[in-house]
């Protein structure tokens, strides 16, 4: 059993490393920014609520909010709620909801900042 749950771990690893983004944890106000990796999730990427042509007309649904992906070991220890992700010029997100930590990753429900509140934040650097 534990070398199916180290797989596992390696493949989420494995995941995140390739659909992650750099970003930049701004836990308050003027604070400095810590650089981060996240995965995006906009409610507009998902499947919509309905039935589906894949799967012979059944129902299906999806979560219908915006959520962020975080590896822990890049967060500090204290998370805080209205804290903003900036991602790059004019894509920021505000904290809403920090659900459970699981084992390695951490996800948020947030809300996009209008691109005029998100004008003037720190972006990280490619490089």
């Amino acid at each position: 059993m534990g070398r199916s749950r180290e797989l596992k771990r390696e493949m989420r690893n494995a995941v995140h490393s390739e659909a992650s983004t750099a970003a930049l944890y701004i836990p308050v106000l003027n604070a400095t920014p810590v650089p981060i990796t996240v995965r995006v999730h906009r409610r507009s990427d998902m499947p919509n609520i309905g039935e589906s042509p894949l799967y012979g007309g059944e129902a299906m649904m999806a979560i219908t909010e915006d959520r962020l992906r975080f590896k822990r070991s890049e967060l500090p220890d204290h998370l805080r709620v209205k804290s903003v992700v900036s991602v790059e010029a004019g894509e920021a997100y505000r904290i809403e909801f920090w659900y459970p930590r699981d084992d390695q990753f951490i996800t948020a429900r947030v809300t996009p900042l209008l691109e005029a509140e998100a004008e003037g934040l720190p972006v990280p650097t490619n490089g």
